[in-house]
């Protein structure tokens, strides 16, 4: 692992501190009362340390440090990271840094006192349901978080990652990026080209029954379709 690599892996580290400790040291979870199955699933016990060591030793802890199960470092190579986050590594650290900056990824202990779900939970749930379309009750097995929670962890990811990136990445290209981006497409043989064109489709269930027979994709369906261009740095 480069050294860049690893300085971000402590700086995701070090905003969920506690998720550092050994799985053995967070104690024998507790054993569930005979009258558990008349709770809520809502208020069901959550053991948020326990799953966050998990994520934690999965893919952020150091080659030299010791796992739960007595290997060494993270148990998934980088292509894998990769592959399930569909980002590099030090874009997740940089990512991870800025959104952990909203008072909301902030671990805060629950009514009774205990540890409540930690940073690296919420922004885990919240990148899992964008890469893989998971609603918010499909990432709870992973990440330990319950439905509400998970959806809240989406909306404050998304509403940080506006806020921090958005002048850059998500205004409008200027007279100097146009020049540069057909640069880019000349040298390859395609002067005068911007980007590439594409479209993605949606099957439209409620489609209003006037608008039927006016968007039908290939499959005879109503359909919403939506057109994109992009430069090779995925630039919309």
């Amino acid at each position: 692992m480069s050294a860049s690599s690893s300085s971000g892996d402590n700086e995701v580290v070090a905003v969920v501190p506690k998720a550092t400790t050994a799985v053995s040291s967070a104690g024998a979870m507790r054993e569930p009362s005979p009258a558990s199955h008349l709770r809520s699933d809502r208020n069901r016990e959550r053991y948020f340390l326990n799953n966050t060591q998990r994520i934690v030793q999965d893919y952020f802890i150091g080659d030299a440090c010791v796992r739960a199960d007595g290997g060494n470092g993270k148990r998934c190579s980088e292509a894998e990271f990769e592959r399930r986050f569909r980002m590099h590594r030090s874009l997740f650290n940089e990512v991870f840094v800025v959104v952990c900056l909203d008072p909301f990824f902030i671990e805060m202990p629950d009514a009774t006192g205990k540890p409540g779900a930690s940073a690296l939970q919420k922004v885990v749930s919240a990148v899992r349901q964008m890469c893989y379309g998971l609603s918010a009750d499909g990432v709870e097995e992973f990440t330990g978080l319950g439905e509400s929670t998970s959806r809240e962890s989406l909306k404050q990811f998304y509403n940080s990652v506006v806020e921090h990136f958005g002048k850059e990445y998500l205004r409008r290209p200027t007279e100097e990026d146009m020049r540069g981006i057909e640069a880019v497409y000349r040298s390859k043989g395609f002067p005068g080209c911007i980007g590439c064109l594409d479209c993605a489709g949606w099957e439209w269930e409620m489609s209003p029954v006037a608008q039927q027979g006016k968007h039908n994709g290939k499959d005879k369906r109503s359909e919403i379709r939506m057109d994109v261009i992009c430069d090779e740095s995925l630039w919309i």
